[in-house]
């Protein structure tokens, strides 16, 4: 099934909104928000609530297990993050569950996605492919390494450049899209298209990155008073360490 608009009934922003969000809203509001429970998260440069999530699926079906844990219960499923970036640099990791085929980039509301046709597929779409070792953006060419189970993959989104990159366990591997239409009215959305039974767990920033790559933000704040703790208990344990 296509992607339907959902109704915007409240937007709750913490900051006004600029005049680079507003050329936005009217494209976006209707795709992403619909009756969220916690506050919209505006920083400069990303529209979208402050715990991201998947929005529905764009074509086929998932099993959701722990809120980012997907898992593709159809010949090929797509499926959109709740939160758009419009300027800045940004990250997000995947842990793959399964090392299968799986196109994951990024992508605008303006794509139509099906059961033959995933992120990378249109031109309003970026992906990697890390089984066919492949980039796609309409077209298809060779790219990147081989994945395997277990395997950290990162993306990173550099809307100042106009580019997309991939990286395996923290490793560059190369810029795989240059010069991507950026400016008023462009925004992307991280996505996601699985085949059947493939799976991968996501993580928007809203834990610490395995892998956080210099200069790029994570699309959720991350939880700064537990990394605090956690932190102060590291430190205590090799303390204790060093004592006995």
């Amino acid at each position: 099934m296509e992607c339907s608009n959902h109704n915007f009934h409240e937007l709750s922003l913490d900051n006004p909104i600029t005049p680079k969000t507003s050329f936005l809203l009217d494209a976006v509001v209707n795709f992403v928000f619909e009756d969220y429970s916690n506050d919209i998260w505006n920083e400069e440069g990303r529209i979208g609530p402050s715990d991201v999530g998947f929005h529905k699926e764009c074509a086929g079906s998932f099993e959701y297990k722990d809120g980012l844990e997907i898992s593709s219960k159809d010949n090929f499923s797509t499926v959109y993050s709740d939160t758009c970036i419009y300027d800045g640099k940004w990250q997000y990791e995947v842990l793959l569950g399964s090392k299968g085929v799986m196109q994951i980039g990024w992508a605008t509301i303006n794509c139509t996605f099906s059961q033959e046709n995933g992120v990378g597929d249109t031109r309003s779409s970026y992906a990697y492919d890390g089984n066919r070792q492949r980039k796609w953006n309409s077209s298809t060419s060779k790219y990147g390494e081989l994945w395997s189970i277990g395997d950290v993959i990162s993306s990173t989104i550099d809307l100042e450049k106009g580019e997309i990159a991939y990286y395996r366990n923290g490793r560059s591997m190369g810029i795989a899209f240059k010069n991507i239409p950026t400016g008023p009215g462009i925004a992307y959305f991280p996505a996601f298209s699985l085949a059947m039974d493939e799976s991968l767990v996501v993580n928007f920033g809203g834990t610490p990155f395995c892998y956080p790559i210099h200069g790029f933000r994570s699309l959720q704040a991350p939880p700064e008073p537990q990394l605090h703790v956690a932190k102060m208990c590291f430190k205590w344990l090799d303390k204790l360490v060093l004592l006995s």
